[in-house]
């Protein structure tokens, strides 16, 4: 409440994620991520900017922006840390995020 008893709104909002190097994560870098399919389509951008992601990024992400727990975000790290190579870790992020966007059936036009 304000000084004269009226209740004030409520804001929230998230912090500047930033990427292992300290760099921005986002539009004003130059690699923003719309979810509007007619600036950022589910294959060409967001899934490949997901696949993308360096290995030491992939835990920022799975806390930022998957609704996983804390066990099933070790997990995953855990399975990629095995076997980098394979990329468990960003494909775990671009799957979930295209069809989190966009549904199913553009993850599976996505994975073909």
């Amino acid at each position: 409440m304000d000084h004269k008893g009226n209740k004030l709104g409520k804001s929230e909002g998230n912090p500047i994620w930033l990427d292992h190097k300290g760099n921005k994560l986002g539009k004003s870098e130059g690699n923003p991520i719309w979810l509007d399919l007619t600036k950022t389509s589910p294959f060409d951008d967001m899934y490949q900017y997901f696949l993308n992601i360096f290995d030491a990024d992939i835990e920022i992400c799975l806390l930022k922006i998957l609704f996983m727990t804390e066990d099933a975000i070790q997990e995953v790290l855990a399975r990629h840390n095995k076997r980098p190579e394979d990329c468990f870790g960003q494909k775990t992020l671009a799957r979930t995020v295209v069809e989190m966007a966009h549904g199913k059936v553009a993850l599976k036009k996505v994975e073909g």
